[in-house]
């Protein structure tokens, strides 16, 4: 029988507070003058999740950007045509954590029970 995977604490990697939650949004320097924006959908054990929204520009995303923009999409072949989903990358807390290229701009809240 296979073991389940089970979420760990979302707030905590391996005993230790994560800097960022649920619904923080990112400018993310691509190191070439342009700039990405995504915001954490989820965490889960010792990754986020972020989800892409349609943002690549030269200016670094504010969060009216979040409000007025629509998720990145991507597209993935089945045997009944393809299916459109939404651009998400898991990537570890440390990662981010550690990294001054994701610079959190603001945060969204959700309404709704995920």
């Amino acid at each position: 029988m296979a073991n389940k995977i089970k979420p760990t604490s979302p707030d905590k990697v391996k005993g230790k507070f994560v800097k960022y939650r649920k619904g923080d949004c990112f400018s993310i320097n691509c190191g070439n003058g342009k700039f990405l924006a995504a915001f954490i959908s989820e965490k889960f054990n010792k990754y986020y999740d972020f989800t892409l929204i349609e943002y690549y520009d030269e200016k670094k995303p504010s969060i009216g950007t979040f409000l007025d923009s629509k998720f990145d999409a991507v597209y993935i072949d089945s045997s009944s045509g393809s299916i459109v989903g939404v651009s998400k990358q898991m990537i570890l807390c440390k990662t981010v954590d550690d990294n001054n290229e994701f610079e959190k701009i603001g945060e969204m809240r959700f309404g709704i029970a995920w």
